[in-house]
């Protein structure tokens, strides 16, 4: 590929950028996503009527550019769920159930072995403790063409 000059190499290298960060959203939001999906289908109330709150609260942002380079955001917007719980907090009831907790405080419906960490599932997959999304970043920057080395393991 030939440039014509530095500015049209900056473009196409900040397109590129975008896209690859456009394509790591999605990897991510589909992974918590399946495993959200995976949680709902794992136990069906009996007790109260499922109103797929949290289902309806992940969101993924668009790709923004920044001073630094691009940003995107996946994450569960608490604004979109209201829980009617005098005891415990809205915030309460989405940690315990992004841990897997079905029905809040107390579900002995299922062998909590069982139940799916919406959460820690997801992050396994993602493996952040050890580079998981600069993995993904790296791998969709070389499906483009360009080439990445990693020096950081």
């Amino acid at each position: 590929m030939n440039f014509k000059n530095l500015k049209d190499l900056e473009k196409h290298l900040n397109n590129q950028m975008k896209d690859t960060l456009l394509q790591v959203k999605e990897d991510v939001y589909s992974i918590i996503a399946e495993k959200l999906l995976q949680y709902y289908e794992e136990y069906t109330p009996v007790k109260y009527k499922r109103t797929y709150q949290l289902l309806k609260s992940l969101v993924k942002t668009e790709v923004v550019s920044t001073r630094y380079g691009f940003k995107a955001n996946v994450y569960f917007d608490l604004s979109k769920i209201h829980y009617k719980n005098e005891k415990h907090s809205t915030v309460e009831i989405v940690k315990d159930t992004l841990n897997g907790q079905h029905g809040h405080f107390g579900c002995n419906y299922m062998p909590k072995e069982k139940w799916t960490s919406i959460w820690g599932e997801s992050m396994l997959i993602l493996d952040l403790d050890d580079y998981g999304v600069i993995d993904l970043i790296v791998q969709a920057l070389k499906n483009r063409g360009i080439e990445v080395r990693q020096n950081i393991k």
